[in-house]
């Protein structure tokens, strides 16, 4: 599948993840499939209580394996944007 396009062309790969277990894990989340370039990455997880969340933002490149704290039985989704 093709990650989504916006009109201005560029692309937004959206990822996420899921943790079936009844445990919390730290997920390293490897970049490769981008393409050159800066991406700015905007992660989404559980918060610190139920039905809460948390954002963590950062730069990113395809070099990069950012670690995700996941909640047990928790997720987390990311938008990738290239930076200009």
């Amino acid at each position: 599948m093709s990650p989504p396009v916006n009109r201005a062309g560029s692309t937004r790969p959206t990822r996420c993840c899921l943790n079936g277990e009844a445990v919390a894990k730290k997920i390293s989340v490897p970049l490769g499939f981008l393409g050159s370039g800066a991406y700015a990455a905007e992660f989404i997880t559980d918060g610190e209580r139920q039905h809460k969340f948390a954002e963590k933002k950062l730069t990113v490149s395809a070099a990069d394996q950012p670690v995700i704290n996941v909640a047990a039985r928790g997720g987390f989704t990311a938008r990738l944007v290239p930076t200009r």
